[in-house]
């Protein structure tokens, strides 16, 4: 249904558009009309805000396993949806104001429509998943080609020119490898030297696209160094959850897990993937699990222990604080304290079963614990013994 709308709507802009600026007289760029302008400037602003708010919150709401590969899939079913929307819009507003001496509409409105039918294909086909990458550069080479042929080949206009440059500026994120990346600009630059030695293009064409390319090359390398520090600072965070001590989980409003740590594997011996949903609790068997209840009973930052049945059959004490991410999702953080269990326990029998008189009182004096033999030598039960003063006990002489 979304899709019908879409191509529905970029229909009715390519048949608006058709007799281009004369159809609309009141479109006149004029003082007295300037608010036009600003009306359309306003609304493309509030829609691709809203768009973002809408990709943002999406990002935001789901955690799932670092994937370099899913989140390059992910970037680029944005940009086909994005652009599948903005070349035919921002060419049909060119064509409005006659900006070019021939309108492109048609062809941008047919790119338009392949952006947006590969987009809702790469949804459920896995054909086009697969490939998602190559179509992209595909369709980014296809783009740069008729861009530099309307550039060095037909008559000058500003708008292809910008358009080239817009292009040389997105490259970097089609070319992630900075090997590529550096190889495709400079067989730019060498097409470019070819095209003035063969007196295709003038001496100014081939300096100020030289310079542009050099500048944008430049300021490519500033961004990615800037991307690259913040890489590693996720890459070390990254490292830091999935190998260190601690057991790190993220649950949904229902209990079911949309996040788990990879040192799940040395702490309880099952594996990321089969603990997703509600499957950690079945296979832990957890008996407090109290599902959707947890999160309206919630304290944040509250320190608790569950008894866990790891993957083998044995059993672990995890100590878990649980700290809110946003409305739909609690991080449960957890250390494994079985071996101080165990070790409080055998502390605990070795006290108890001790045939010396142990016992502990408070700042009063009062009983807060006595061991067997204490409470058979006093000859009291131990409910008799604890909350009562040791004075008591002591002989006036």
């Amino acid at each position: 249904m979304c899709f019908k709308k879409i191509l529905f709507f970029l229909i009715l802009l390519f048949w608006s558009s058709t007799s281009r600026a004369n159809s609309f007289p009141f479109l006149d760029l004029n003082q007295n009309n300037a608010w036009f302008c600003l009306i359309i400037i306003v609304v493309l602003v509030a829609v691709f805000n809203f768009g973002i708010a809408k990709i943002e919150k999406r990002y935001k709401s789901v955690i799932s396993n670092y994937s370099e590969n899913n989140e390059r899939n992910e970037q680029y079913k944005t940009y086909f949806l994005y652009f599948g929307l903005i070349f035919p819009l921002s060419e049909f507003f060119l064509s409005i104001f006659s900006i070019r001496t021939k309108s492109e509409l048609i062809y941008y409105f047919l790119l338009g429509t392949i952006l947006l039918i590969i987009y809702f294909l790469s949804i459920r086909n896995q054909f086009v998943k697969r490939h998602f990458r190559t179509i992209f550069i595909s369709i980014f080479l296809f783009s740069l080609s008729y861009c530099v042929f309307k550039t060095c080949f037909l008559a000058f206009e500003i708008v292809d020119f910008a358009q080239l440059l817009i292009i040389y500026f997105f490259a970097s994120k089609v070319f992630k490898n900075v090997k590529n990346y550096n190889l495709f600009f400079a067989l730019n630059l060498f097409t470019y030297f070819i095209f003035y030695t063969f007196s295709i293009i003038e001496i100014d064409l081939f300096i100020i696209i030289s310079y542009s390319i050099s500048l944008i090359v430049v300021l490519n390398y500033i961004n990615q160094t800037a991307i690259l520090n913040s890489q590693n600072k996720l890459l070390f965070a990254n490292e830091i959850v999935n190998k260190g001590n601690s057991l790190i989980i993220g649950t949904n409003k229902l209990g079911e897990l949309t996040f788990c740590s990879e040192s799940i594997k040395t702490i309880l011996g099952y594996s990321s993937t089969e603990v997703m949903g509600l499957e950690f609790w079945k296979l832990t068997e957890d008996s407090e699990f109290i599902g959707e209840k947890f999160h309206e009973n919630f304290i944040d930052e509250r320190l608790y222990t569950r008894k866990l049945k790891c993957k083998d059959g044995s059993i672990k004490f995890i100590q878990w604080k649980d700290k809110i991410f946003n409305e739909n999702m609690i991080i449960g953080i957890g250390q494994d304290i079985t071996n101080e269990i165990r070790i409080e326990n055998q502390y605990k029998n070795l006290v108890q079963n001790a045939t010396d008189i142990i016992f502990e009182v408070d700042d009063d004096g009062n009983f807060i614990f006595a061991n067997d033999f204490t409470v058979k030598i006093l000859g009291y039960s131990k409910e008799m013994l604890l909350g009562r003063n040791y004075s008591e006990f002591i002989r006036n002489d």
